[in-house]
């Protein structure tokens, strides 16, 4: 009775040790992705600041060439 209760022991801390092995190795993981999550948060933050930008460069240009077409319109008139 005593061999299968050292027996059983042994396998719980086994099992114990495997288990904390795992915890860690799930937490760096968590850390990393995190990690590349925040760069990709910036990344994107970044990209949109861009698209905006570039989408009133677009409006401003569209208005110009309205105005543009407007007086040719009317020097035509």
């Amino acid at each position: 009775m005593k061999a299968v209760s050292s027996g059983l022991t042994q396998q719980y801390k086994t099992m114990q040790m495997e288990l904390g092995f795992k915890i860690t190795q799930i937490e760096m993981e968590l850390g990393a992705t995190k990690s590349r999550l925040s760069i990709t948060d910036q990344d994107l933050a970044q990209q949109r600041v861009q698209y905006e930008k570039m989408q009133r460069e677009k409006d401003v240009h569209i208005q110009m060439l309205d105005g543009k077409i407007s007086n040719l319109e009317t020097s035509f008139e």
